[in-house]
């Protein structure tokens, strides 16, 4: 009942997902976010050795995220066909890349944000025109869902900057309010962990940009 307010799922609505019996950041996963009271998901967003980007929060493979051990070590040190074929997440769904992932959620709920967590400046560019790609497709179809680049460091602050599609896309900023106004932000997102922030979030609200943890 309160305008604006979004139940946004972390990792695409699993971070406790041990006890669901679905992976966080799967396909399955941002099915079910839904059905446990989300408008809104979060996902991870990381680089395989070939530049695609694809739904995981760790920069390894571990026991924790994927079964057995035929892929160890650093997530980028494989070809996402590589992943594709010998990487299973934990509980036997395959790692979804970051268009398949935009698609379901478009095509197959009724989620109303996506907030695109970016832990790999290097594939900046590629989340932005797959996010620009997915918002025009979801407008097409009249589907009324928010797409947020988010930006959670200075790499990627960095790596937004230099891009082509800069200010063409709405961003989510986890830096400094000065920050998210400086880059014109529709959201500010401050850790919840840095205690309350009632100023803050005031400012943001009078300059028109949503608050969300």
């Amino acid at each position: 009942d309160i305008k604006n307010f979004q139940i946004i799922a972390h990792r695409g609505g699993g971070r406790n997902s041990e006890r669901l019996g679905v992976s966080e950041n799967s396909i399955p996963m941002l099915r079910l976010a839904q059905q446990l009271g989300a408008t809104g998901v979060e996902v991870d967003i990381v680089a395989t050795k070939d530049g695609v980007p694809i739904l995981f929060h760790d920069p390894t493979f571990t026991p924790r995220t994927v079964q057995g051990s035929y892929l160890i070590g650093n997530v980028n040190n494989y070809t996402f066909d590589q992943i594709r074929r010998h990487a299973r997440l934990v509980n036997g769904e395959v790692i979804p890349t970051l268009e398949e992932a935009l698609d379901v959620i478009i095509q197959q709920t009724e989620l109303q944000m996506v907030w695109l967590d970016v832990k790999d400046a290097s594939i900046t560019d590629a989340i932005l025109q797959i996010q620009k790609d997915k918002a025009a497709e979801a407008e097409a179809r009249g589907r009324n869902v928010r797409f947020l680049f988010g930006i959670p460091d200075l790499d990627v602050l960095s790596a937004y900057e230099r891009s082509p599609h800069r200010g063409t896309v709405e961003t989510l900023c986890e830096l400094s309010t000065d920050d998210a106004s400086s880059l014109d932000a529709a959201v500010w997102a401050p850790r919840f962990t840095a205690g309350v922030h009632r100023q803050n979030a005031q400012r943001m609200h009078d300059e028109g940009r949503d608050v969300s943890v």
